[in-house]
């Protein structure tokens, strides 16, 4: 979350609020969880809460399972100008989501990171649609569904922007590692499958 007025990464790291129009997006991304006693994914998050709060964003379908790293959820340490806490887990998200009511465009160098690869950036504007900006650190990455420059109503954006950032984590991951994702299931049955193949006897 970026207010207007913030450019530094200190600023906006120590953002420990929301307006009410980023609340809503935020809402609409998943629903809360409760960390301590979730059973799914956490996406690295501290079960206890002493370092990222007790509740963190989550969604899931029969497929896959996303935590957002929402830092306005997590204890700002007033004695702490760089974050850290909060920016660990930021600092290693391939995808960032960043929602900038700046009167400027939010630079994707801003929080700085050697694992952020994608920036999906939201404006509000004063009709009520919002302004999308998708920056890539490589050419090659694809995914979608939005794009750099769309205008989307507040009705699609949350589910828009959770699709995107999912696809754009996908593209980043198989670019790191080309070799395509296979079930533990399948992989199972491959090697079972060369083993018989190899050292299996037929019989008569």
């Amino acid at each position: 979350y970026v207010r207007e007025g913030q450019e530094l990464q200190n600023e906006i790291l120590c953002n420990d609020a929301g307006s009410a129009l980023y609340n809503d997006f935020v809402a609409g991304l998943g629903w809360p969880v409760d960390i301590a006693t979730h059973a799914g994914y956490v996406g690295g998050l501290d079960r206890k809460g002493l370092t990222n709060g007790a509740r963190a964003v989550y969604w899931a379908d029969a497929r896959q399972e996303v935590i957002f790293h929402e830092i306005t959820r997590m204890p700002t340490k007033p004695d702490d100008p760089q974050q850290i806490l909060k920016k660990r887990h930021v600092g290693n998200d391939f995808v960032h989501v960043i929602w900038c009511e700046h009167v400027r465009d939010y630079n994707p160098l801003t929080i700085t990171s050697q694992f952020n690869e994608a920036h999906i950036v939201i404006y509000p504007l004063a009709c009520g649609l919002y302004r999308v900006q998708v920056h890539r650190n490589t050419n090659n990455l694809v995914f979608g569904p939005l794009q750099h420059g769309m205008l989307v109503p507040k009705a699609l954006l949350p589910a828009l922007a959770r699709q995107t950032a999912i696809n754009a984590d996908a593209a980043i991951a198989a670019k790191i590692n080309p070799e395509p994702y296979t079930q533990p299931y399948l992989n199972r049955l491959r090697m079972i499958t060369e083993t018989t193949e190899r050292y299996g006897t037929q019989g008569s």
